[in-house]
């Protein structure tokens, strides 16, 4: 069995965090979503389609041709004009094969023997495209129907078959003016045995405050376990990961689940708290870090707090950088991705794109988005984006 992995999009919904790195190479729980999304599908598969776009070296240079021995098709999406669009650059596949979101968070899913289209139940279900079932059977999906509350949505996972590439091409575009692979699906379940299957462990990402919440998921599934050196006077509680040339420091304390990549070096006296993910080559110092992603060659060194963040790499925080992560009026923190809204977060501290510095005794207050490359001198106190 094939797997297409659609991986083209811009994200724009990410904001500025998607500007240096594809959505689908982000770091969540030790490994970027779309390597996640592999091996989810690894056993039952031996040949990947990975359809690529915006950015598509980011995941060429990364995988290369293959993964785990098993082929990588990498298909170019050269203009955006939808899902649908997207598998028709493949060609065609004859036989059984499964098709997934690169950048969304999935399960381990048991495939059934039919083809299927897969759902989950979501509380807010409004967000979503609704699935409409009669006796079992797809009948429609309704894209972000208001009102609706706890209804199986669309997860973006499904067995197909060479049937569908027939639907495509007969597809009318969408009020979008795209051509919609949820279209050519439900088309194809009115002729064909297509199987409706309900599953929990999905998880939608769409803004950065989301990777926190899979990051953690994720934490509870990294098994690599202790391939580094941990001093004596380190306090270790819960599961903790920790890579090959890593060192934590006398006095350090960690509360698991906690991630820590290779060649990194952390302490004395860090706190890192329960979802830190710390990636390769960083240090971090007598700081705290809680339940925070902080990406590959970064460094927070000195008497820092980052919590509930998103930090991009090759950062530098200064002696004293405080993130400040919870409204000092205790509301929902508000946040810029592609536009500003509420995040639905008492507590969210700051998304901080790759390059940043910032000197000693800098507080950023929480939601602020910080750019690329962005300079913060000694001081000030940031309350907007920058």
């Amino acid at each position: 069995m094939k797997a297409v992995i659609l991986a083209a999009g811009k994200a724009t919904r990410m904001g500025k965090l998607c500007e240096t790195v594809h959505k689908c190479m982000l770091p969540v729980g030790g490994k970027s979503l779309l390597e996640w999304n592999m091996e989810r599908v690894f056993d039952v598969v031996d040949e990947y389609f990975i359809i690529i776009g915006y950015r598509k070296e980011d995941i060429k240079n990364y995988f290369g041709n293959e993964f785990r021995g098993k082929k990588i098709n990498y298909i170019i999406q050269t203009d955006q004009k939808g899902t649908g669009h997207a598998l028709l650059q493949v060609g065609r596949i004859d036989e059984k094969f499964i098709v997934l979101m690169g950048d969304d968070w999935y399960p381990k899913i048991e495939l059934p023997k039919s083809l299927a289209i897969f759902g989950q139940r979501v509380e807010a279900s409004e967000k979503f495209g609704v699935l409409e079932i009669e006796d079992g059977k797809l009948m429609g999906i309704t894209e972000k129907p208001t009102g609706r509350k706890n209804e199986l949505v669309n997860i973006g996972f499904y067995v197909l078959d060479g049937r569908v590439f027939d639907e495509l091409h007969d597809l009318q575009k969408s009020p979008r003016g795209e051509l919609e692979l949820t279209d050519a699906v439900l088309s194809l379940a009115l002729k064909a045995d297509l199987e409706v299957v309900e599953i929990e462990g999905w998880e939608g990402i769409a803004y950065p405050w989301e990777l926190l919440k899979v990051n953690k998921i994720a934490l509870y599934e990294t098994v690599d376990g202790v391939n580094g050196i941990i001093e004596e006077g380190v306090v270790i509680k819960g599961d903790v990961a920790l890579g090959k040339d890593s060192v934590i420091l006398s006095g350090t304390y960690i509360e698991g689940p906690v991630f820590i990549g290779k060649n990194c070096k952390i302490g004395p006296n860090a706190y890192l708290r329960a979802g830190a993910f710390i990636g390769d080559n960083c240090h971090i110092g007598s700081s705290e870090i809680k339940n925070s992603i902080i990406m590959d060659n970064t460094n927070v060194p000195h008497l820092s707090y980052v919590g509930d963040s998103v930090i991009g790499r090759k950062c530098n925080l200064g002696a004293g950088t405080m993130i400040a992560n919870l409204r000092f009026d205790g509301g929902n923190v508000k946040s810029m991705a592609k536009e500003r809204i509420d995040t639905g977060l008492r507590k969210f501290g700051v998304v901080m794109c790759d390059n940043v510095k910032t000197g000693v005794n800098v507080s950023i207050m929480p939601g602020v988005v910080v750019s690329n490359g962005k300079q913060i001198m000694a001081g000030e106190v940031v309350s907007r984006d920058l």
